[in-house]
């Protein structure tokens, strides 16, 4: 159950003028302020109002962990996305990918200090 509060419906508003314009967003926050509860309903509703149309655009979430490795993010990634060529990666043509990289501070670093 979601019930909506002021800062949802802030946040609705500015996801629905951003993410239209193909502009990235970064949602920042306190631990257990709501951000993984309130994105996923942002994105439904974006979508139930044609901002983000369903049929040209989908979500994904990646969940970080201490446990998520430099490997298994890109891993997370490349299933979300599509190659289209060397190096080069998307969502498939003529659709728009949304992804939630949840908790991106908990990721550990590599033996290069990579996080």
């Amino acid at each position: 159950i979601f019930v909506p509060t002021v800062e949802s419906t802030r946040l609705e508003a500015l996801l629905g003028m951003l993410l239209p314009a193909n502009h990235h967003v970064a949602c920042v926050g306190p631990l257990a302020s709501g951000k993984s509860t309130m994105l996923p309903h942002v994105i439904k509703q974006l979508q139930a109002r044609d901002l983000l149309p369903a049929a040209k655009s989908s979500f994904t979430t990646i969940t970080l962990s201490t446990m998520s490795s430099v490997q298994s993010t890109q891993d997370a990634l490349g299933a979300a996305l599509e190659k289209r060529q060397r190096g080069v990666f998307g969502p498939t043509l003529g659709s728009r990918r949304v992804i939630f990289l949840d908790d991106l501070g908990l990721s550990r670093a590599d033996a290069a200090g990579v996080k």
